[in-house]
């Protein structure tokens, strides 16, 4: 399904009918990849209700045991370090985040994306320095991402001495 990438861009274009109509089937493909993945824990499956469940936001769509269950059948570590992320951003557990982020940075140093997740977990958490780091990393190799611009803003806030 291209439906993660469509609706930020439907999004993006400001066409609301669209995004909307686009939001209603990405529900109900989420709901069938979170029962296909929980049954035969499908890396395809998983990714995709993954996928799904990032662009759509908050709350975490994932049934209880749904996450550890996914987890302990799938055999990538990446895929696995990624669902605990997602699953951990979307219930805005900021220090469940930062952990999973911090594992998938330290095993693929190169995985860009995840600086941008491990620097907003630790921004909340008010580990500035670390934030920074993360986010200093993710904005120097991730120009072309969506998340860039509000990496740069939060860059800039994090790094912005307070009057005195």
């Amino acid at each position: 399904s291209m439906l993660d990438e469509v609706i930020p861009a439907l999004d993006l274009l400001g066409r609301k009918t669209d995004a909307a109509l686009a939001r209603e089937t990405a529900q109900q493909k989420l709901k069938n990849a979170i029962l296909e993945a929980w049954a035969a824990a499908d890396p395809y499956d998983v990714a995709q209700a993954i996928d799904l469940a990032e662009v759509l936001g908050p709350p975490s769509p994932f049934p209880a045991g749904w996450t550890d269950s996914v987890c302990g059948r799938i055999t990538s570590s990446r895929l696995q370090g990624r669902v605990r992320l997602i699953d951990a951003w979307l219930r805005q557990d900021w220090k469940a985040a930062a952990e999973a982020a911090s594992v998938i940075v330290h095993d693929s140093p190169a995985a860009y994306t995840y600086y941008w997740y491990q620097g907003v977990a630790l921004s909340h958490l008010g580990d500035k320095p670390a934030a920074i780091a993360a986010l200093t990393v993710y904005t120097r190799y991730s120009k072309e991402e969506a998340e860039y611009p509000a990496a740069v803003d939060l860059l800039k806030k994090l790094t912005v001495s307070p009057p005195r």
